[in-house]
């Protein structure tokens, strides 16, 4: 069973009179609200994440909403939240531009360079979600494994409200090029950053939302159950370096491919670019 959350419904604030047609303007206003309640903002708390709407504008939904949406402010709120102007126009169902990095493992480095990896304001900054119980290859007829990458966009009270990044590469465990270059990139920043990464599991259906960019992986807004006894680089480590070493008479293989593609030195330059650059501004 998954831990179901109960969002607020705000969908009856766009009904019209006998279930006429939702306008197209309507429906901007409609996805721009449900983009703050998937982020888990509240209506009377986006003038705390977007200062140019006021809490005047939310009083008689949906017409005052989308006399408010200007062409700048959902411009910003695109890029608040990371997701594409497309969809928040209405005109895509396709949330996120998805990021690739499959027989490129420089670009997840250069894509995760800027992640709060001190733990600062992000408790993880990258995730992972899949349908299976456990990452065992022999339980496995197709499995996918999807990362997600985290980053914090505003504080409102005691919550943390995130930004994400999706891949779409689609890695299947048990295929061996997939496999390798995952545990590869997850052990080269487990050694150099300590980064530790959740895997929840999610119904097939939300995983392939997920995957599409269809929806926010948010795991405190929908149905995900965080994998306790395992996390994805307990895949990456030897028994000496992780109690619940997983898969690891393969860490031959793993550091092979890291040392194949010189991936320590290639994440240390991104992650050094961007600690310079923090340098350079402070």
């Amino acid at each position: 069973m998954f831990d179901l959350v109960l969002k607020p419904d705000w969908s009856g604030i766009f009904k019209r009179k006998k279930k006429e047609k939702i306008s197209d303007t309507f429906k901007v206003a409609h996805r721009f609200i449900k983009l703050f309640n998937d982020h888990g903002v509240s209506l009377n708390q986006i003038p705390s994440v977007l200062k140019d709407i006021k809490l005047k504008d939310l009083k008689n939904m949906p017409e005052s909403l989308v006399d408010a949406l200007t062409d700048d402010i959902l411009n910003k709120t695109s890029e608040i939240f990371g997701v594409r102007r497309d969809w928040l126009d209405g005109v895509s169902n396709q949330m996120y531009k998805k990021l690739f990095c499959y027989k490129m493992p420089q670009h997840f480095f250069e894509d995760i360079a800027d992640l709060d990896f001190d733990l600062r304001d992000t408790w993880w900054p990258v995730i992972s979600f899949t349908d299976k119980k456990d990452l065992n290859k022999s339980s496995f007829s197709r499995t996918t494994l999807v990362l997600v990458l985290v980053k914090k966009i505003a504080n409102l009270n005691e919550n943390v409200i995130y930004k994400y990044k999706i891949y779409g590469d689609d890695w299947y465990w048990e295929y061996p090029k997939c496999n390798i270059q995952l545990r590869g990139m997850i052990r080269v920043l487990h050694h150099l950053r300590g980064v530790i990464v959740p895997i929840y599991r999610v119904d097939k259906k939300i995983l392939e939302q997920i995957v599409d960019g269809r929806i926010v992986p948010n795991v405190d807004m929908i149905p995900a159950l965080r994998l306790h006894d395992v996390s994805l680089e307990d895949f990456s480590l030897s028994p000496e370096e992780s109690a619940v070493s997983r898969d690891y008479d393969s860490l031959s293989i793993v550091d092979r491919y890291i040392e194949s593609h010189n991936l320590y030195n290639v994440a240390n330059k991104f992650l050094k670019e961007v600690k310079r650059r923090e340098s350079d501004v402070l």
